[in-house]
């Protein structure tokens, strides 16, 4: 009993003080002063008057209402006064500067009696401000904790939205790298095609610029061959002559000029046939060679043959299918007329 008396007590002088900070206390502390001195039984009207509590409560809320939608105005019209601070500071500028008509209507309300009560203690007056103190805290803090959500949300979202550039940037590099490998391989392969090109132009020119050598030979090769022949055929003859039996006598000078005379046409046509070999040698190399590449001239041109041949097939199965197309679409496009008709 003695905290709900205290708790009322408490209400009261809180009440009492909200009434004397709208300016409307004084009328209220001389009605109610002319009420106990008229009614003897002033103990009795206070403990009406706390009994009539909650209803003194309902009243002092709805002019609480009242100074809100005042504070409203003033705070429309004075911006620079919307904190609770500056609210609570320029609260009775806001006041004197309403309309007398609204205050003329709070103040034509009947207010219950307030029973008197001393001032609010240092320390109640200490816990409400704590208390809203404390409110605002929280208040503050659940708008910052607001705000943390909404950049930790913003912060996700700016994440995942890199990650999947990057997820695409790596894809995009990744589908370059491949491009530029394939050109690559396609690069070496173009360059060892024309280094082959290059060395049969090579080939071709050298064998070129030995055609008519080779020509020549060819036209000098029975004559030569015939002059030879002859010539070990006049030696046979000259070493049969020669005789072997009987009492022979011979110049050994003239012989001796005629075998020096022989050995020196043999050294002579042994150079010739030695210049010649290596001639022949590089001639029969590039023959080979020249036959080797001819062949493959021909297995290549004998394949784009044949891939010819395969595209004038798939040409002229292209060309059925599209006529067969163009008739099937034509019938379509009759039985359409047809049934539209």
């Amino acid at each position: 009993m003695q905290q709900r008396s205290t708790s009322n007590i408490n209400i009261s002088s809180a009440a009492a003080k909200l009434l004397q900070s709208t300016g409307i206390s004084n009328s209220t502390d001389s009605s109610s002063s002319d009420h106990d001195s008229m009614n003897p039984n002033a103990k009795n009207n206070n403990n009406d008057t706390r009994s009539s509590l909650p209803d003194l409560l309902r009243d002092t809320d709805a002019r609480f209402l009242a100074e809100r939608n005042l504070n409203r105005l003033n705070n429309s019209n004075n911006p620079c006064s919307a904190s609770p601070c500056s609210r609570s500071l320029n609260l009775q500028r806001s006041i004197s500067s309403c309309d007398p008509s609204l205050f003329h209507s709070l103040k034509s309300t009947k207010l219950p009696p307030v029973a008197p009560c001393s001032k609010i203690p240092n320390d109640a007056s200490r816990k409400t401000r704590k208390v809203s103190s404390q409110q605002e805290d929280v208040q503050s803090l659940k708008l910052l904790h607001n705000h943390y959500l909404q950049w930790r949300y913003v912060n996700a979202k700016a994440q995942a939205s890199a990650q999947a550039q990057r997820g695409e940037t790596e894809r995009n590099l990744y589908s370059l790298g491949v491009k530029i490998t394939e050109l690559y391989n396609s690069v070496k392969r173009k360059r060892a095609e024309l280094g082959l090109l290059q060395r049969l132009k090579i080939l071709w020119t050298i064998v070129e610029a030995q055609m008519p050598y080779l020509d020549e030979w060819a036209a000098f090769e029975m004559d030569y061959s015939v002059s030879l022949s002859e010539a070990i055929q006049a030696l046979l003859n000259a070493s049969l002559q020669v005789p072997i039996s009987g009492d022979v006598r011979v110049d050994i000078r003239e012989v001796g000029e005629a075998l020096s005379s022989a050995t020196k046409l043999m050294d002579t046509v042994a150079i010739n046939i030695e210049s010649l070999v290596p001639k022949a040698e590089e001639a029969e190399h590039l023959i080979s060679e020249l036959a080797r590449v001819t062949g493959g001239e021909r297995a290549l041109i004998e394949e784009c043959g044949d891939l010819l041949s395969m595209t004038y097939d798939s040409q002229v199965e292209e060309c059925s299918l599209r006529g067969q197309l163009i008739q099937y679409y034509q019938s379509r496009h009759n039985q359409r007329q047809e049934e539209q008709r």
